[in-house]
């Protein structure tokens, strides 16, 4: 590391001492204790961080560790076993309490965090300023920076005991307990009865995958689960990478007013349904959605704005239409496949990281356009593979109408939309039939006694 910066890197070099004076004197005991939690990069002068390899290596080979075996090993190094010497000589035990080692340790390790920031940060800065950097480049300086960082503190964290593992497991069991009791989903609710008996609710920490061919509703579906957690108390983002933030909103307003689409695009609306237009758009503007509509984002892009959101705006929810219109920044000998599985490796920890369920829209392969079975499998998936294996949930979704099929499950088609389980990591697959309207702007439980939506020849929204 550069020593020579503008700004001192943290250091405690009294408290390198002390902690090395201490191994000397308790010897093995003390060093089988700390060996998990210290490493040469803590210290920073140099001769401590020498100091403490040569202990760590007697430590390995099971060899006595006081002052004379060490200032042997030592001695191979010039000047180096005078300053064990030293080090007994003029720095006397100055702490043997397991507490007072474990806070040394602590401190040793935010030095090093500190250190290590400063480094990372200066690099960065380094890289903005560079006039060469392209703007859509500091999104990706600025992702390998928190990554850079979150990787230090980690490498110095304890990891839990567990015992710790299995008391928090218990603490969600609770959790869940007393939702049930109070009649209230463990997860974000999707305002539809039998998808939320399956899942739950959308899960913190999961990745859906909701899949489709142009025209089933996707983008319509996505704006249902928006809105419906939205009313529910949970803010949501959502990154548009096809239409415009006010064509959403629209979609929207329009689910709750029933006006024609038709008649909304050509502008030909009567006094009341302005009125109405007007009714609900104020109320649906008191829901916390952040939308997003930066064109071809990056996946570096969109995990950045993520974490802002979430930490200014609480977010709990986020939600991307869709994954093929992103950015995938292809490297040379880099295959679709691959660019495709770095993103959304990426998105499934993102959403561990930030605990919110993450919703990821996709599209499905033309092929099956061309077989007579139109129902969507998880083989449609485009660049299946690694969708597939980091996907908590697969949603494929299907519209038999669309493709001129009257009745599917023994169900009229008129109206229908299957949501059709490909995966689903935690439980039973099931195939769900809802109601939609013929704006696809609304969605609604389908039971087989309901009455169907009034039929129309428009076409979607």
């Amino acid at each position: 590391m550069n020593r020579q910066l503008a700004i001192a890197p943290a250091h405690a070099i009294e408290i390198e001492k002390a902690i090395l004076t201490n191994m000397l004197m308790e010897g093995a005991t003390l060093v089988s204790e700390l060996s998990q939690q210290l490493k040469p990069e803590l210290f920073y002068n140099d001769q401590n961080s020498q100091l403490f390899q040569i202990i760590l290596k007697l430590y390995r080979t099971n060899q006595t560790i006081d002052m004379l075996t060490v200032s042997d090993a030592a001695s191979k190094y010039e000047g180096l076993d005078l300053y064990v010497i030293d080090l007994v000589t003029n720095n006397p035990q100055t702490a043997i309490s397991s507490q007072s080692n474990k806070d040394y340790v602590r401190i040793l390790q935010e030095k090093y965090i500190r250190r290590k920031a400063l480094e990372t940060v200066l690099k960065m800065q380094s890289k903005i300023q560079n006039p060469e950097t392209h703007d859509e480049e500091v999104f990706t300086v600025i992702e390998s920076a928190y990554q850079q960082i979150n990787e230090i503190v980690n490498s110095t964290s304890k990891l839990p005991s567990f015992a710790e593992v299995v008391q928090k497991s218990y603490e969600k069991l609770n959790e869940r307990m007393a939702n049930y009791l109070s009649g209230k989903l463990p997860g974000i609710t999707t305002g539809l009865t039998k998808l939320n008996d399956m899942t739950s609710g959308f899960q913190p920490g999961d990745l859906i995958v909701l899949a489709a061919r142009p025209g089933m509703g996707k983008t319509a579906l996505a704006l249902h689960f928006t809105k419906i957690a939205a009313r529910a108390g949970y803010p949501v983002l959502f990154f548009s990478l096809e239409m415009a933030n006010y064509r959403l909103a629209d979609r929207i307003i329009l689910g709750e007013t029933q006006i024609s689409s038709k008649q909304y695009r050509k502008g030909s609306i009567n006094d009341d349904d302005n009125q109405k237009f007007l009714q609900h758009a104020s109320d649906l503007s008191e829901l916390n959605i952040i939308i997003d509509e930066k064109g071809s984002p990056t996946i570096d892009y969109i995990v950045a704005t993520s974490r802002i959101a979430v930490r200014k705006n609480d977010v709990k929810m986020i939600i991307i239409d869709y994954l093929q219109l992103m950015d995938m920044q292809d490297k040379a000998g880099q295959t679709r496949d691959q660019a495709i599985g770095l993103v959304t490796r990426k998105l499934k920890q993102l959403a561990k990281e930030l605990e919110v369920p993450i919703i990821l829209l996709s599209q499905l392969n033309r092929s099956l356009e061309g077989r007579a079975n139109k129902v969507p499998t998880l083989a449609d998936l485009r660049e299946s593979g690694n969708i597939e294996q980091d996907a908590d949930i697969v949603f494929l979704l299907f519209r038999p109408k669309y493709y001129g099929i009257d009745e599917y499950e023994n169900v009229s088609s008129e109206n229908m939309l299957w949501i059709i389980t490909g995966k689903f990591r935690e439980g039973e697959s099931l195939d769900i039939g809802v109601k939609h309207n013929y704006n696809l702007t609304r969605f609604e439980d389908y039971y087989q006694s309901d009455t169907e939506f009034t039929k129309s020849n428009e076409e979607p929204f």
